[in-house]
């Protein structure tokens, strides 16, 4: 038995299928959507377009696929880049439109979160070893090592100084003097900037070798400008 070949009107499909126009009930819809539906023609999408950005509703008429797509080219295209100011008010802005519009956040919810936060931290805690948080990393959460961080990631303008790649994940090394060095009368090298270099993860991986002398100051190899840097801040006696 010859079976009679059709094509879709929709997809362009060449086959048997049973309908006279369409190969299935999707193609059906489709075409009926784009032709019978208003809010497909291209002019009433213009209006509904126009009304979403006079009201800032543009992101709800993202499907969850071009929403999740934008956030990510959003997200790529900002790591690693100091915001303007007006970005940040436009921002804080919109943050705070949020807000009032679902009536803010009530001083009952402060507290709750508040008091989940005192319930679960430290020993409280399910992850709780003991307290064998490393003095290094504490650090990282000070004031002063963050002011440090962003002092040298600015001056090198988020820079990575092995392989010049702008952006992405950075990290801040200690160039010249070791972190481990920075102790005594040298103590002042620990967050000054000139002892940091923005790094790159896959660089600053690479300088981290293990190395016995990391106890002993080695100043010897250090560039005569850092040599003169630390003769003013400590004393033009100091030995080195």
């Amino acid at each position: 038995m010859n079976k009679t070949l059709k094509t879709c009107i929709q997809c362009g499909k060449i086959d048997s299928f049973r309908g006279e126009k369409f190969c299935s009930h999707s193609c059906a819809m489709t075409y009926s959507n784009q032709r019978n539906n208003p809010s497909q023609r291209p002019e009433v999408r213009a209006k509904i377009a126009q009304q979403a950005r006079a009201t800032n509703r543009q992101a709800q008429l993202m499907t969850p696929d071009a929403r999740k797509k934008a956030w990510v080219g959003m997200s790529r295209a900002l790591s690693g880049k100091k915001q303007s100011e007006s970005h940040v008010n436009a921002r804080v802005t919109g943050w705070k439109k949020i807000a009032e519009q679902h009536g803010g956040m009530t001083p009952a919810h402060k507290q709750q979160l508040q008091s989940l936060h005192v319930a679960y931290s430290g020993p409280r805690h399910h992850n709780w070893n003991g307290g064998t948080t490393k003095e290094r990393t504490k650090e990282y959460k000070t004031e002063a090592y963050r002011a440090y961080q962003q002092a040298v990631l600015q001056r090198d303008n988020y820079t990575c100084q092995h392989c010049q790649k702008r952006g992405g994940r950075l990290e801040v090394h200690h160039c010249w003097l070791p972190y481990a060095q920075c102790k005594g009368p040298l103590s002042f090298l620990k967050y000054h900037p000139i002892n940091g270099m923005t790094l790159c993860r896959s660089c600053h991986n690479k300088t981290k070798t293990t190395r016995p002398d990391l106890e002993q100051p080695c100043l010897s190899q250090l560039p005569q400008y850092v040599l003169d840097f630390i003769r003013s801040q400590v004393g033009s006696d100091f030995q080195f």
